[in-house]
């Protein structure tokens, strides 16, 4: 049970954080595509790459400090400052 409920407490806040990334998502792609419109298909597709690596990133560091309070461990230092 307790598990259940941390990991839809990791559900909620994966999303709190990506909502914002995905709203900025939209403004990028819009910069992007108005200064470059040439290379438009490849500058997009550059964009949402990199965003989805930071979103990946983002959701590994959830995860992580999930487990570790899950297992009642010390926090990596990353996550302490």
């Amino acid at each position: 049970m307790f598990l259940v409920i941390l990991n839809l407490l990791v559900l909620v806040v994966v999303d709190t954080l990506t909502l914002p990334l995905v709203i900025n998502n939209q403004l990028i792609i819009q910069m992007v595509a108005a200064v470059d419109q040439d290379l438009k298909y490849i500058s997009v597709i550059q964009v949402i790459l990199l965003l989805l690596l930071v979103q990946l990133e983002m959701l590994v560091a959830v995860v992580q400090v999930a487990v570790a309070v899950a297992n009642q461990e010390r926090l990596p230092y990353q996550y302490m400052k």
